[in-house]
């Protein structure tokens, strides 16, 4: 009986310390950035993969979805999922955000999305150039500015946003 309990037992530590183990590995690695900056910034590491680092210059948060904050007036590609999403507001200088999208469409069909797209939300369209398999674009609307990349490689399209300004 008194084995039986001891092995009831260890499992049921065994399965707190898996159920916490996310968790914990999560304040680890908080602490360990935290130390490695000599407590000069606060880390979280968040349930939703997301990680927010405030510091006395500003903060920046990183993820895999688009941004609360992402302007409703740059559109996000429909047929693309989200690889990486950052955004950054420091005490001094711009705001920005950008995004990293990927889609199976080709590269002409997201050009010519964000060339009709962006037109209609009122973003003038400043450069356009072309070369080695991709396409980079710049824009601007009240005072903020808009770069994309859009890059084809191994069957499919990388869509690379970024925006500058009063976000």
């Amino acid at each position: 009986m008194l084995i039986i309990g001891g092995v009831v037992a260890f499992l049921a530590v065994w399965i707190v310390l898996q159920t916490m183990s996310g968790f914990m590995g999560r304040k680890m690695v908080e602490s360990m950035m935290e130390g490695a900056v000599n407590g000069e910034a606060d880390v979280d590491m968040n349930d939703d993969g997301t990680m927010d680092i405030t510091t006395k210059e500003g903060t920046f948060s990183t993820g895999r979805s688009v941004s609360k904050e992402w302007p409703k007036d740059v559109p996000v590609y429909a047929r693309a999922s989200v690889t990486y999403s950052t955004s950054a507001s420091p005490t001094e200088g711009k705001s920005g955000l950008a995004l990293m999208l990927a889609t199976d469409d080709s590269g002409a069909d997201v050009q010519s999305f964000y060339e009709t797209t962006l037109k209609s939300e009122g973003w003038t369209l400043t450069n356009t150039l072309k070369g080695g398999g991709s396409v980079i674009m710049t824009a601007e609307k009240d005072g903020r500015q808009l770069s994309l990349v859009i890059s084809e490689a191994d069957g499919k399209t990388g869509i690379t946003l970024g925006v500058e300004g009063s976000l």
